[in-house]
């Protein structure tokens, strides 16, 4: 686990505390108009990574970080109101049937 984060499993949703300067590093918002927040979608491939991405764009958000491959794959975006978004696979937390997240042991990847 990273230095000064926290993951926590609420119900279906996982909620993931990080320092404010990695966020504001990997989502491409400055750090002086970093949210408080960003929402991270799970997805179950990368391609579903592209196209899911690729309507939010259609749609009016603005790419803060572009997609790209650094174990997790993942791409940022912000909304047009302003909200914080990451579309992301992972080959450790996948969505489960329930809706929430499952972690998948490295070795079934």
């Amino acid at each position: 686990a990273m230095p000064g984060s926290f993951m926590l499993r609420a119900g279906t949703a996982v909620i993931v505390f990080v320092p404010r300067n990695y966020l504001a590093a990997e989502s491409g918002i400055d750090l002086s108009s970093t949210p408080r927040a960003i929402n991270a979608v799970f997805v179950e491939n990368k391609a579903d990574v592209a196209e899911q991405f690729d309507s939010a764009i259609a749609a009016g958000a603005t790419v803060t970080s572009p997609i790209r491959e650094r174990g997790l794959y993942s791409g940022y975006f912000a909304d047009p109101e302003g909200n914080g978004w990451e579309i992301v696979w992972s080959p450790v937390m996948r969505p489960a049937a329930d809706g929430g997240l499952q972690l998948v042991p490295p070795a079934n990847n």
